[in-house]
């Protein structure tokens, strides 16, 4: 099992790193300035020097000061854009090329969340509705997922595609699965009446770089993603089905209705499956 070195430790890394970068230019670029100054003012008087001096400071802040900013805002910007599997599992900048180019094998908990009856909402409201709805539960979701260890690896118009890690990612996954059917369940009128059906499977998964040479995102596949999505296509409003294999790591954690024989597209006979109804509380 890889470690994961969490996001927060590689942005900060970024973010000293960028500030004594920029410390570095501002003093190069002060000392620079100063010894033109120095040589090119010997005659003229202490007060003069001095403000000439003062300024060589003020404009060695400007490209010091403009790289940190720089490279701070970038560095946040791809937090938001790029997934945490493709940050995390790097330690080295040499891990970068082989890790995206090669692509690798994970075991991971995928979970699939689709709006039920989104295409009949969408031609009975203004775009600016379905627009704002949709936000308004993708952005829910996601929160949801980062908060209980998952990442969001796609949005495919009104589907999410996550994925869990590490030794607890079943039943953060089911966690997840759960909470969001509350919180869509308990706010109907926020969230229009909209409601979601949800898979989620484990399995091993291919990461890696998937498209073409101009356009590319570092994302997951495989049998086991597949039968997630078809958990996901079953699974009716309200509903979360998880696949035999997360039922073997929840089955003393999950409250279930099961085991299901379940038809799905793409498998050959039938799929045993449970349909997730609550998390068993601990004893204390």
């Amino acid at each position: 099992m890889k470690r994961f070195v969490p996001i927060t430790r590689k942005i900060n890394a970024i973010i000293i790193i960028s500030l004594v970068v920029g410390i570095g230019i501002i003093i190069v670029y002060f000392a620079y300035n100063q010894n033109l100054t120095l040589r090119n003012t010997t005659y003229e008087s202490l007060n003069q020097q001095s403000d000439i001096l003062y300024q060589s400071i003020e404009n060695a802040m400007l490209p010091g000061a403009a790289f940190i900013v720089t490279v701070i805002v970038l560095a946040l910007v791809l937090t938001q854009f790029l997934q945490k599997t493709v940050i995390k599992p790097v330690k080295h900048v040499g891990d970068v090329c082989a890790q995206v180019t090669r692509g690798n094998f994970a075991e991971m908990t995928l979970f699939f969340s689709d709006i039920r009856s989104f295409t009949a909402f969408s031609e009975k409201n203004s775009p600016e509705a379905v627009v704002d709805s949709l936000n308004k539960i993708l952005n829910f979701q996601t929160e949801i997922i980062h908060k209980c260890g998952g990442d969001v690896d796609k949005y495919v118009g009104d589907e999410i595609v996550a994925i869990f890690s590490g030794d607890e990612k079943e039943a953060h996954a089911c966690l997840a699965a759960l909470k969001i059917q509350i919180e869509i369940r308990q706010n109907k009128d926020l969230y229009r009446g909209l409601a979601l059906g949800i898979g989620i499977n484990t399995g091993e998964v291919i990461l890696g770089q998937i498209g073409s040479e101009r356009r590319a995102d570092f994302t997951i596949i495989g049998d086991h993603v597949n039968l997630a999505s078809r958990l996901c296509d079953v699974a009716k409003a309200g509903m979360i089905y998880i696949s035999d294999s997360t039922y073997q790591r929840v089955e003393s954690l999950a409250q279930t209705k099961g085991p299901l024989k379940l038809l799905v597209k793409g498998k050959e006979g039938f799929q045993w499956v449970h349909l997730l109804s609550g998390m068993k509380k601990k004893e204390t």
